[in-house]
């Protein structure tokens, strides 16, 4: 049974990575930001305004907001690549006590072998989770903007 407990806690962390991947790029097409770069700001420099030629000094600001755009950008992409990372690690754990599970399930003899049944509600609570960690961050993508 821990294997299992260990299985479930594994799919349910992968599922959360998953999730998070895809609005981190779902934010990144829709050239937008997740709620927690709003406290990423760099005011404009006051010696900007203090530039007399109007053209110039929108220069500046301009390029200044471009910066600063790109820089949540490449961090974005960041967030993104680490995520996947993450994602990566826990999918191979997950693989690793799948098989394991699978390997001492196949060991036992048939009669203390879980039943199809047991096996049919273990992936049903597989397929309940995906469905909650889903709906849990479509609320939150959807109330965050």
């Amino acid at each position: 049974m821990e294997i299992i407990e260990r299985l479930v806690n594994r799919k349910y962390e992968l599922e959360l990575w998953r999730e998070e991947i895809q609005h981190l790029k779902n934010y990144l097409q829709e050239h937008q930001w997740p709620s927690s770069f709003r406290y990423i700001h760099v005011g404009i420099p006051s010696f900007i305004e203090t530039i007399s030629d109007h053209t110039i000094q929108q220069q500046f600001i301009d390029q200044h907001r471009q910066i600063l755009h790109d820089y949540k950008r490449q961090l974005l992409r960041l967030l993104i690549t680490i995520s996947e990372e993450i994602c990566s690690k826990i999918q191979t754990a997950f693989n690793h006590d799948m098989s394991q599970f699978w390997n001492y399930q196949h060991s036992l003899p048939v009669q203390e072998q879980f039943s199809q049944m047991t096996l049919n509600l273990i992936d049903q609570r597989f397929s309940l989770m995906i469905r909650k960690v889903h709906a849990i961050y479509c609320h939150y993508y959807h109330h965050s903007k």
